[in-house]
């Protein structure tokens, strides 16, 4: 199964720098991956911009092959007057954490974009009350209604 869906909109109410963002990846990957898996939630160097699950390098004593998982929430501004950074995936955490740089201007509205594609688990809609709980808690995002569970086992 894989899901590639519309998620949530959004609207940030306040604005949102790149140290909130990192803030927010580091608490959704605290409350949603098991830390022995290797994979963290980072902001995703696509042009768009969103999140996404990154397996990191770990040491590993299985045999185990990796998987070729693909993860990610695509955040869409919706043609605004808004350009996603450029990110280099070796430094983004460093570069990112504790930034003031602003990222979202307050009232700037987003439309999420649910993929999850290979040999990676679909979204459910527990990690996405989650992830809007972690939105509007870290982010000050005003999230609407979630996507129906159905929707997200599509495709």
């Amino acid at each position: 199964m894989s899901t590639y869906v519309d998620g949530f909109s959004m609207r940030c109410v306040s604005d949102v720098t790149r140290g909130d963002f990192m803030r927010m990846c580091k608490e959704i990957t605290a409350r949603l991956v098991d830390p022995s898996s290797g994979i963290k939630i980072l902001p995703q160097a696509i042009s768009e911009g969103g999140i996404i699950y990154q397996q990191q390098h770990v040491t590993t004593t299985t045999t185990t092959p990796p998987t070729r998982e693909y993860k990610c929430m695509r955040f869409n501004a919706h043609n605004q007057e808004f350009t996603w950074p450029t990110i280099d995936c070796n430094t983004v955490e460093t570069d990112w954490t504790d930034s003031t740089t602003l990222l979202y201007p307050a009232g700037l509205r987003i439309q999420t974009f649910l993929k999850a594609f290979y040999d990676s688990k679909p979204w459910t809609i527990r990690e996405l009350k989650i992830v809007k709980a972690v939105l509007e808690d870290v982010c000050r995002m005003k999230v609407t209604r979630l996507p129906a569970a159905k929707k997200l086992l599509g495709r």
